[in-house]
């Protein structure tokens, strides 16, 4: 692992409290009609799509490591499933 690597690796690891506790506040805000939770879901991931759009590939990187940190998390929550670790 690189020096950048590490740094990047540790700025995640330093997030990763807060992610998760976004995470878990953000799955309090239900909808108010839970027949609209699949189309509040896809609005997110069109507004998150557009967001993403003009990021350069280091900004991906890191996004990409702030997502697989929330799916593991998810996963642990949900059904115990760990997600594999990226390669390095």
């Amino acid at each position: 692992m690189t020096t950048d690597e590490a740094k990047l690796k540790f700025a995640i690891d330093t997030a990763r409290a807060a992610l998760v506790a976004a995470a878990e506040a953000a799955h309090e805000l239900r909808p108010s009609d839970p027949d609209d939770a699949e189309c509040e879901r896809d609005m997110e991931i069109a507004l998150l799509v557009k967001s993403i759009e003009f990021l350069c590939g280091p900004n991906l990187q890191v996004l990409n490591e702030v997502a697989r940190l929330l799916v593991e998390a998810d996963h642990r929550e949900h059904d115990a499933t760990i997600v594999e670790p990226r390669p390095s």
